[in-house]
């Protein structure tokens, strides 16, 4: 149960908070994110504090035990972030991420170029997570977007700042699979539609399309199954039809990316994969 304090800060985004907070203190950290602390500092007292329900401390203490073993998300984070650098250095002057909830790659990465960074959540997301890093600098032009991805987030991001002319790299770490398939179609027609040739996406695979079993970050709290239900999601075949528009695709599986990342993964912890795709 989440405190009302944090209504809209999902449960699953405080729990990726505590994994990255987790392995900044690994001495064999895949990466180093000084800023997940601060969200697991700042939301602790509303989950422990003396005001907070019998359920938001078992909640809390769910999240601060299953974070640990949580191997394979912090796989993800390396591996997406690398997407982010190389894309960059490759000549992607704008970044988009869609659903970015408490991620804090445009704080943290070192870009070898300036670029635009658009976060895309909804309104309430950026409430908690504007507090938290008020003081702190980004190391890329980074642009808040609040918007629902369901509803107006073309307009919003456009507005903001986004130029379909220069070459683009969208990341999707996990949304579209919670949001019906008709509207991840939209989403995922609009941004082929308006991407500049050298643009790059990416996005977390579910285990189901790579055949692999696993549970992924949902399991942390019981959360929501939904990129399990036929309905959500874009469906296995989002390769071949990105490779039918004249993208250039590369599936890898989770247990791929953990053993180039020398990282081992829980027996159901190595389902799912990456998709980055890229267009001449």
């Amino acid at each position: 149960m989440l405190p009302e304090s944090l209504a809209g800060v999902p449960v699953t985004a405080l729990g990726v908070a505590l994994i990255r907070a987790g392995e900044t203190q690994r001495p064999d950290r895949l990466f180093d994110d000084p800023y997940a602390e601060l969200f697991v500092r700042a939301a602790e007292p509303e989950f422990t504090g003396p005001d907070a329900s019998p359920q938001a401390r078992a909640t809390w203490e769910t999240l601060q035990r299953l974070a640990p073993a949580m191997t394979a998300r912090a796989v993800s984070v390396r591996r997406l972030q690398d997407y982010l650098l190389g894309a960059v250095s490759a000549g992607c002057t704008q970044i988009v991420e869609l659903g970015a909830g408490l991620d804090t790659y445009a704080f943290r990465l070192p870009w070898a170029e300036p670029c635009r960074y658009f976060e895309i959540d909804l309104p309430q997301m950026f409430g908690f997570k504007e507090q938290v890093l008020a003081s702190h600098t980004a190391s890329a032009d980074r642009r808040v977007v609040p918007a629902d991805i369901e509803a107006d987030w073309w307009e919003r991001l456009t507005a903001a700042g986004f130029d379909d002319r220069e070459s683009t790299a969208w990341l999707d770490g996990g949304v579209l699979d919670y949001l019906p398939r008709r509207r991840v179609h939209a989403v995922l027609n609009r941004i082929v539609a308006a991407a500049a040739p050298g643009s790059r996406y990416a996005c977390v695979l579910p285990a189901q399309v790579t055949g692999a079993t696993g549970s992924g970050i949902a399991a942390i709290t019981g959360a929501s199954k939904a990129a399990q239900r036929p309905a959500t999601g874009f469906g296995p075949d989002l390769a071949d039809w990105l490779s039918e528009r004249g993208w250039q695709v590369e599936v890898q599986s989770q247990a791929d990316a953990a053993a180039y990342y020398r990282r081992s993964l829980p027996e159901d912890g190595s389902g799912g994969g990456y998709l980055t795709a890229r267009l001449p």
